[in-house]
This record gives C-alpha cells, sequence and structure tokens, in this order.
C-alpha cells in the first residue's frame, strides 16, 4: 500500500477518534465511507471495529459517573442475536453492493442527524428490541451500530449525560461480543492489524483531544460540520459507483484528473 494511502488512512483514524470522544457517537459514520474510498469493506469495517474498540475504555472511563447498565443490556441482548447475520453479509456480499449499502445508509443517517429528526415513538419493550436488533445488523454489516440508537435516544429525549453513557457502554459491550464473530469469519485480516497498528496511537492522541475540546467547544456547531462533511463523502462514494462499476473513490477522482 503506498504510503500516501497509509497516511490518509491515519489521518481518517485519527479524526473518527476526536467525533467519537467529542461526541459520544458519529466516529464510524464519518470513518467508514473514508475508509471505503481506498479500501474494500472487508477490511474498512474490521479496522473501524478494533479502532473503536480501543477507545471505548477510555471513553467509559469519563463517563463512568453516569453508566446505565439496565438500558445499554436492553438493546444489547437482540444486538447480539443480530450481528452475526450482518457480519455474515460483511463477509460474503459483493464489494460492490457492501460499498452502495454503507453509502446510502451514511447519507441516510447523516440526513436525519443534521435535520435533527425526531420519531414519534415511545419507549416500550418491543421497540427496543427492534432498535436493538437493526443496530445489531448494520454494526455486524458496515460497522454503523450507533445511528439507530442515536435516533431513538433523541426521540425518546434521553438527557445529555444518560445518552452518552449510555451509547458508549452498549457499543462496547458490543464490540466485545461482535469480536468473536468477527475472528470466526475470517475478517481480522493481517492488512486490517497492519493498519490498526499505524493508526492506533494517533486516534487515541486525538481521543484525548476530542475530551479536551469537548469542555471547550460547541458541540452543535461542531456536529453540523462533521455531518455536512460526511454527506459530501457520501455522495462522492455514490457517484463512484454508478460511473465507475467496482472502482473506488479514489479511482474514479484520478480519472477525473487526468480527463480534467
Amino acid at each position: 500500500m503506498e504510503t500516501g494511502t497509509l497516511v490518509f488512512l491515519v489521518m481518517v483514524a485519527s479524526l473518527s477518534g476526536l467525533v467519537q470522544s467529542f461526541s459520544g457517537f458519529g466516529g464510524g459514520l464519518l470513518a467508514i465511507p473514508l475508509y471505503t474510498l481506498v479500501l474494500s469493506p472487508r477490511t474498512a469495517v474490521p479496522v473501524n471495529f478494533l479502532l473503536m474498540l480501543s477507545l471505548y475504555p477510555v471513553l467509559l472511563w469519563e463517563s463512568r459517573h453516569h453508566l446505565r447498565w439496565k438500558a445499554s443490556l436492553s438493546f444489547l441482548l437482540p444486538a447480539m442475536v443480530s450481528f452475526p447475520l450482518g457480519a455474515i453479509c460483511l463477509a460474503y456480499l459483493p464489494v460492490k453492493l457492501l460499498r452502495s449499502g454503507i453509502s446510502l445508509a451514511t447519507l441516510l443517517f447523516a440526513a436525519l442527524f443534521l435535520f435533527e429528526v425526531k420519531l414519534p415513538v415511545r419507549d416500550r419493550p418491543g421497540l427496543r428490541i427492534g432498535v436493538g436488533l437493526l443496530s445489531g445488523f448494520l454494526g455486524g454489516s458496515i460497522s454503523q451500530s450507533g445511528p439507530p440508537m442515536v435516533i431513538w435516544g433523541l426521540s425518546a429525549g434521553w438527557g445529555k449525560d444518560q445518552f452518552r453513557s449510555t451509547l458508549l457502554l452498549y457499543f462496547f459491550l458490543l464490540s466485545l461480543t461482535g469480536s468473536f464473530t468477527f475472528f470466526s469469519l475470517g475478517l481480522f485480516s493481517p492488512e486490517a492489524f497492519h493498519l490498526v497498528s499505524l493508526a492506533i496511537l494517533p486516534t487515541i492522541g486525538c481521543c484525548f483531544l476530542g475530551l479536551y475540546l469537548k469542555r471547550l467547544a460547541r458541540e452543535s456547531t461542531f456536529r453540523r460540520v462533521i455531518l455536512v462533511v460526511i454527506i459530501g463523502v457520501s455522495l462522492l462514494n455514490l457517484a463512484a459507483l454508478l460511473s465507475s462499476g467496482n472502482r473506488t473513490g479514489t479511482a474514479w477522482l484520478n480519472t477525473l484528473w487526468k480527463n480534467r
């Protein structure tokens, strides 16, 4: 892999660590579509999975006084059922279909968050099971378990501390249990471990930076900027898929540059 590509991946990983620590979610929403500009989804998803798993102990310690085990477990149990199904899709579905799914899901969720869409839902056990199942499936297939949980939390009117701590604990526990599924399917490839080894220290460093900035900056403004970037990247990926078949976004950009 070229040096420029490695630098790009490390920068994306670092930025996703900052976003995740600053907002409590959104790291994968930003990172996955950017990773898939240069990586197969079967490599991009495990890379993001392992890097986020390395951050959760730090973030959980910072939110330790607000952890809500009961709320997190109510979503975790159904998510553990659907996560393996999503991981099987990641392992065996065609790459083009995975890239399309990632781009469309990212675009949809980023737009919902940008416009702060809230669904008229009531906090009922059956709905929690449905949210957990959807979250687990998306986590296993495209490493985006967060959006269904975020939409639920916003719609249910969770307070800021409850929102952040419940999400982080849920993500951490789902990642721990899901790692066995990824390992059994052979998704933790040598390439994924190599990329994680290069990016893990900068990502953790940016995680601490995000925790520091969280006390100083306006979260709403920062989040809007990131969401606009995510939407732009998703549209780029979709344009590359529509115009260039199975080529990645970078190949499509290089073609445009050569033909300018």
